[in-house]
């Protein structure tokens, strides 16, 4: 089985529905300096990228961060340092290309000392049309339900309709909560999350005390699109195969009930997704028998 590219990706709600006006020409928050992580509300701290023409952003724990996203879906340009570093096979859906165009686009302008209105004027205009071929793209194919389809047909499951969607460890992570998202959006009940998931759910009452105050993958989800009784039956289940698939969210923070789900289902029905920063990873190992899909990969891992 092969190993597969994921990248981070954005819920839909998420998204601005039209290139927003702008009042400045960079967002306030930058990863170069941590005093910039002024907002304390996803309201704030969004409406400030759909203000602002650029968001600076770069490479920190791994190439792909949840950064990249939120500057896309709120109508702003990623100014990404060191993009043309990205391997690549990592941030395979992220518009690399398009984005280095406005990146270009931006280095060109500032070479010029004192830049007429006219040269201002279409620099702006230019921005504004790149922010609105950026947006299609994340609509098209950053979306958490978008990504979790190309889950599915990649590993040959398309025609799945029951996911049990497995996690051993419930705190925070974006690659594993987003997909899952991406499932509950398409599915409902019958994409089951055990252990509950709680923080994607509308009724989560504590996103400040959450990594990243909880910002965009928290209370995005229903909390009626989950069957609360499957929980309690969850062994039972697997050995009557319930679903039509199982799926780690993030198999590198916990594989729960490995043995009994490898007894009762077949290799290609067992999907796994690591979602970690740059590490050291069963990639190779697992991809043996079962679809693994990794958010940082680099040639000495990659399998095609």
């Amino acid at each position: 089985m092969p190993l597969f590219p994921i990248s981070f990706c954005i819920n839909a709600g998420k998204i601005v529905s039209a290139p927003p006006d702008k009042t400045k020409y960079f967002a306030t928050v930058t990863p170069l300096d941590r005093r910039t992580y002024i907002f304390n509300t996803e309201e704030s701290y969004y409406a400030d990228y759909q203000s602002a023409l650029f968001g600076i952003t770069t490479e920190k724990g791994g190439w792909d961060c949840i950064r990249h996203y939120e500057i896309l879906a709120n109508g702003c340009i990623p100014l990404f340092i060191n993009l043309k570093k990205c391997p690549e096979n990592t941030m395979t859906h992220f518009p690399k290309a398009l984005v280095l165009s406005t990146n270009e686009l931006y280095n060109a302008y500032i070479s010029i000392p004192l830049p007429t209105p006219e040269q201002k004027r279409i620099f702006e205009a230019t921005c504004m049309e790149y922010i609105g071929a950026l947006l299609a793209h994340t609509r098209t194919y950053l979306t958490d339900t978008v990504m979790s389809t190309y889950v599915l047909d990649k590993s040959g499951k398309s025609s799945a309709r029951s996911i049990l969607y497995l996690s051993g460890d419930c705190s925070p992570d974006y690659m594993r909560d987003l997909i899952l998202a991406g499932f509950k959006n398409k599915m409902g009940e019958a994409c089951h999350d055990h252990p509950r998931i709680d923080h994607i759910y509308t009724d989560f009452t504590n996103s400040a005390n959450v990594y990243g105050k909880g910002f965009s993958y928290t209370k995005i989800i229903d909390p009626n699109l989950r069957n609360a009784a499957m929980s309690e039956t969850v062994v039972d289940d697997i050995r009557s195969h319930k679903y039509d698939i199982v799926i780690y969210g993030s198999y590198h923070r916990g594989i729960p009930f490995w043995d009994l789900v490898s007894e009762f289902y077949a290799k290609e029905d067992i999907i796994l997704i690591c979602g970690e920063d740059r590490h050291i990873c069963s990639q190779k190992k697992y991809a043996v028998e079962h679809s693994v899909f990794v958010r940082e990969q680099y040639p000495d891992i990659f399998q095609a």
